[in-house]
């Protein structure tokens, strides 16, 4: 369930990438269609975002959004992941460090971008699955017992047969 959803925030990532550069100097970043529509959905949980400035100058987002701990810091154009605190809320955090370059002034800067979801839809993924598994597992478990069951009754028989000749001869 995690690598499901960790995959979908590094593809939201990437898609950001492509629209973030670097103009007269000015990081500039057009959100594609797609994530915008995956911000906006209500289908999941909250979903949060930030392109911020090596600085610390919000360039789009959520300005609040936490930096990753040393530890998980990207090397650059490499995703990493960490769980993190915002308001109040526990988020999985994708991030990305990007260098990008002004061509014509041969400048450059570098951006992280970050993308968070809040973790109550990895959560519901994960009871599903532990559920259906747990089901699964009691009905082998069932079956298991039904088959042995079975299995040392026909077993058993001839010697129960050959029991009860014996008892019926001794009276």
């Amino acid at each position: 369930a995690h690598v499901a959803f960790d995959r979908s925030l590094e593809y939201s990532l990437k898609s950001i990438r492509e629209g973030t550069r670097l103009v007269n100097g000015t990081v500039e970043v057009d959100l594609p269609y797609l994530a915008l529509e995956m911000f906006e959905s209500n289908a999941g949980g909250k979903i949060y975002y930030l392109i911020r400035e090596q600085s610390g100058r919000a360039v789009t987002g959520y300005p609040g959004l936490p930096m990753p701990p040393p530890r998980a810091a990207p090397e650059s154009y490499q995703t990493s992941f960490y769980d993190a605190s915002f308001r109040g809320e526990e988020l999985r955090m994708g991030v990305l460090r990007l260098p990008v370059h002004d061509v014509p002034g041969a400048q450059t800067r570098v951006v992280w971008i970050m993308v968070g979801e809040t973790i109550e839809p990895r959560q519901a993924l994960a009871r599903q699955i532990l559920t259906g598994s747990l089901l699964q597992e009691c009905l082998l478990v069932v079956l298991a017992l039904a088959i042995v069951w079975l299995g040392v009754g026909r077993g058993l028989r001839p010697l129960h047969l050959l029991s009860a000749k014996v008892a019926a001869r001794t009276e």
